[in-house]
């Protein structure tokens, strides 16, 4: 070998060895349920010259910090699992090492860093909802839930559950900052106390949002709600409120229908129009 080409050889080497790195990539986390399984892989991408001659590496994951819920772990290889016992944003940060038994005789470790935000919520207990982590459905869904319950006697109180579904894919282009609707419901039969209507209703789907929450209570059987996002804006969907009703009489055998109206769902991306927006109805049966 001659003196130009030991010095070309050289420096091929040189670029390799101190260019080639990898990279966590930085993306979304699917939605996660309470009390479901759930699985989501990361992925990696070299950086520099990417030669598979010399591809001899051994990659490794771990979580070195924030916080994960309850029941969920990372995998040495990058896969986030596990089956979630707690609601809410998690943000947590990833590092992968690379550690590359290099053809020039030197192991070579390179490693990166990454935030990441799981966020956990609720399905509806209404059937007609798409789940949260629904990857088919495009269009905005507001929805009642659908309550079962074996006995209910005067003065107790129900928890009516109210979802929000959104493509997760696209809601950052629709940038909903604001929903509003109306839950009918018969008066006669149970109440809405003004008191119970405090920031213990709102649930993960909009507190994470920092979201404010006016309620007008003023009509029987009428409870309009505005939901304002003030930190981010409602791109993730899940569970929004839990509607706390109290039955003025003892039931049994009945079954009772919970109405929603939308009234409006503000987008502040004036150029992009909102999907088909459905509003599901739900209620509450009583069976022994």
């Amino acid at each position: 070998m001659n003196n130009i080409t030991k010095i070309l050889v050289l420096f091929i080497i040189s670029i390799i060895t101190t260019n080639c790195g990898i990279d966590v990539v930085q993306s979304n986390l699917s939605i996660a349920v309470l009390d479901e399984p759930y699985a989501f892989q990361l992925q990696s991408r070299d950086e520099g010259l990417n030669w598979d001659l010399f591809d001899d590496s051994l990659q490794f994951y771990s979580q070195t910090s924030g916080y994960l819920p309850a029941g969920m772990y990372i995998t040495s290889n990058g896969a986030v699992v596990g089956t979630p016992s707690q609601l809410g944003n998690y943000e947590f940060r990833v590092t992968l090492h690379d550690v590359d038994y290099s053809y020039t005789g030197d192991d070579e470790v390179y490693s990166d860093r990454e935030w990441f935000t799981l966020f956990v919520t609720e399905s509806s207990t209404n059937t007609a909802c798409p789940k949260p982590n629904d990857e088919t459905t495009k269009e905005i869904y507001l929805c009642v839930g659908d309550i079962a319950s074996e006995e209910l006697f005067e003065n107790d109180e129900v928890s009516l559950d109210i979802n929000y579904f959104i493509d997760f894919d696209f809601a950052d282009e629709y940038a909903v900052d604001r929903i509003s609707f109306t839950i009918f419901y018969d008066p006669t039969l149970f109440a809405i106390d003004d008191s119970r209507l405090n920031s213990l209703t709102i649930r993960e789907a909009a507190s994470r949002a920092q979201s404010t929450v006016h309620y007008v209570n003023t009509t029987p059987g009428e409870l309009q709600v505005v939901i304002d996002a003030e930190l981010f804006t409602l791109h993730k969907p899940g569970r929004l409120l839990d509607l706390p009703l109290r039955a003025l009489r003892d039931m049994a055998n009945e079954s009772f229908d919970f109405n929603i109206s939308v009234q409006e769902v503000v987008n502040l991306e004036n150029g992009i129009s909102l999907p088909t927006i459905h509003e599901v109805h739900g209620g509450i049966t009583i069976r022994p």
